[in-house]
């Protein structure tokens, strides 16, 4: 496996928001996590990369323990992540923006120079180039999310975490997203975990799902496997109860 969680519990002020959370993911595989509204699925998502630490379990990332690594280290180990609210830096272009992740994301050092070619062909790839001097302000929210994936693909990384890539997306916006994710599964060869409240793409694109509520993981299988889970068909849509 090339990233593993083990028993991954966060505790925040005594109220327990991820508990006992064991999860892996395979090379070249999309690993799709699924969720109510307050699930754990983005706390998750800051425990595997780093941003938080847990309070009790263990992440390893190509067979090193990286639990107690910093965000950066995590990236220049083969971790990317992109976030659920896309903050893009205002006042640089998008060039720039990109070339943040080619320059400072590798462990090796990078050149001006071939941070700038590596993020050209980043933005190339997601069909982004034409706004490559645009200021990251004039964005719309598509191209937001395209500059969000851009910069994390410019690490150079293993493992791509996608936090909500489709949210505030149009049908039609979304479809060409989820185009987006399959070809750089099938082009860049990354493992890929999603978390994301569009089902419909998320059953498309995901070989594996992970399922929680409360902070505590109930389901996990294939996307037929899971819809058919009792316990996920009540965390969805309630119980009936009798009069």
């Amino acid at each position: 496996m090339i990233l593993q969680g083990e028993k991954l519990t966060k505790y925040f002020a005594g109220i327990l928001a991820v508990a006992d959370v064991d999860m892996s993911l395979g090379e070249n595989e999309v690993l799709g996590i699924m969720g109510p509204n307050g699930a754990g699925k983005t706390t998750l998502f800051n425990l595997l990369s780093g941003y938080y630490r847990p309070t009790k379990g263990s992440v390893t990332l190509l067979q090193n323990n990286i639990t107690n690594c910093k965000p950066y280290q995590i990236v220049q180990m083969g971790l990317a992540r992109t976030f659920q609210l896309v903050r893009p830096f205002q006042e640089l272009t998008v060039l720039q923006n990109v070339m943040v992740g080619s320059i400072f994301g590798p462990e090796k050092t990078v050149s001006m120079s071939e941070g700038k070619n590596k993020a050209m062909d980043v933005l190339d790839f997601v069909e982004l180039s034409h706004r490559a001097q645009a200021l990251g302000k004039t964005l719309n929210i598509q191209e937001r999310k395209r500059l969000e994936i851009a910069r994390a693909l410019a690490s150079n990384p293993r493992v791509l975490l996608l936090d909500e890539v489709l949210a505030g997306l149009t049908p039609t916006e979304s479809q060409k997203a989820v185009g987006l994710i399959k070809k750089i599964r099938k082009e860049k060869k990354l493992s890929i975990i999603m978390v994301e409240h569009v089902m419909k793409a998320l059953m498309e694109l995901s070989d594996r799902l992970v399922v929680l509520n409360y902070g505590r993981k109930i389901a996990e299988g294939t996307p037929d496997e899971v819809i058919q889970e009792k316990e996920v068909i009540k965390a969805y849509l309630g119980e009936k109860t009798s009069a």
